[in-house]
Formats: C-alpha cells, structure tokens, sequence
C-alpha cells in the first residue's frame, strides 16, 4: 500500500457475534465494495459482551470512501 489511505466504520447492530456480523459482511457489503473502485479491504471485530461489532473500510482516495456512506 503506501501512502495516504481513508477509512470508514460502520457499526453493525442486531448481530449475534463478530462470525455472524463477519457472514453478513462477506455476503451483503463485502460482495458491493469488493467491485467499488479505490477498495482495498475490510474487517469485522467486536468487543464486550455486548455484542458490539464494527466493520471497517480501507479505500485509496476520499473520493471513494465517501461511497462507503451509501
């Protein structure tokens, strides 16, 4: 990679643990932004007992990391 890269965290809710949010990912965004221009990765993690997961996005430009917000 290199450089300057932009990030963006989504909260996941309504998940029963980080595998599940992970399965979701995968099969629903993951499939999306796997095809975005400027995409570079994503993760899935997840704290507490709550069950409070996150995905985050890496993109090469703002310009696409703004797509993450649609």
């Amino acid at each position: 990679m290199g450089g300057l890269m932009y990030i963006f965290i989504r909260k996941y809710t309504k998940v029963r643990s980080v595998a599940d949010a992970a399965r979701r990912a995968k099969s629903g965004i993951g499939q999306i932004l796997r095809e975005s221009r400027g995409f570079r990765s994503y993760y899935v993690f997840g704290w507490g007992r709550r069950r409070r997961c996150r995905l985050l996005m890496i993109f090469e430009d703002r310009e696409s990391a703004n797509c993450g917000e649609r």
